[in-house]
């Protein structure tokens, strides 16, 4: 990011946190995951999983701060969702989960960004 930063250097830059995806969503209970093991499953408690994101979510931030760049963490809406936002068959995002990471960045540049116009196509 700092050689981006002083080859690029009328560029703004944001990192966009994208968590994993079990910390995507709002975890009841313990989670198991089978991780392409046949006959093994990894078990994830929801404490632990948010636990880790928030660390990662802040390291991430400070880094950002330390750079003087813009940082969006993307956890809240995509929890928020109430629906799917990865698959159905792979742990990236879904059409949902795009559309959710493009609005909040949307949103982040129509709030924090000067000079940047923004329309929607029709």
């Amino acid at each position: 990011i700092t050689y981006a930063k002083s080859y690029f250097t009328q560029s703004r830059f944001i990192i966009v946190y994208v968590p994993s995806p079990l910390s995507s969503y709002d975890l009841e209970s313990t989670v198991l995951v089978n991780n392409y093991r046949p006959g093994r499953a990894d078990e994830f408690n929801p404490e632990h999983v948010y636990k880790t994101s928030d660390w990662i979510a802040n390291e991430v931030r400070d880094i950002a701060s330390e750079l003087e760049i813009g940082f969006i963490d993307i956890r809240n809406a995509l929890r928020s969702a109430g629906t799917l936002v990865h698959g159905p068959n792979s742990y990236l995002l879904n059409k949902n989960g795009y559309e959710i990471l493009s609005e909040v960045i949307l949103e982040y540049l129509r709030t924090n960004e000067r000079g940047v116009s923004i329309t929607r196509p029709p």
